[in-house]
């Protein structure tokens, strides 16, 4: 993968993870629905993999985050040396 699609798709995950936890209340939510409606539709299966996805974004988001933050840094100590 070509380093500015892997810097774009950082983008757009991080700037969608404003609050940490949001995607874990997503899943929890989303879980919730899926075993509700278990009974009543057959596709309710749909949320809870939505929900596992979220909890892996919850999971993948900071990660990047740290590494972004982790090459800004060695790109500010490298002007110094």
């Amino acid at each position: 993968m070509r380093s500015q699609a892997k810097d774009d798709i950082a983008d757009i995950l991080l700037a969608i993870y404003g609050v940490p936890g949001l995607y874990s209340i997503g899943a929890l939510i989303l879980f919730a629905l899926g075993n509700a409606m278990q009974n009543l539709i057959s596709w309710a299966l749909l949320f809870q993999i939505v929900g596992v996805l979220f909890i892996i974004l919850e999971i993948i988001t900071p990660i990047m985050a740290g590494e972004r933050l982790l090459q800004n840094l060695e790109k500010k100590f490298r002007k110094f040396k």
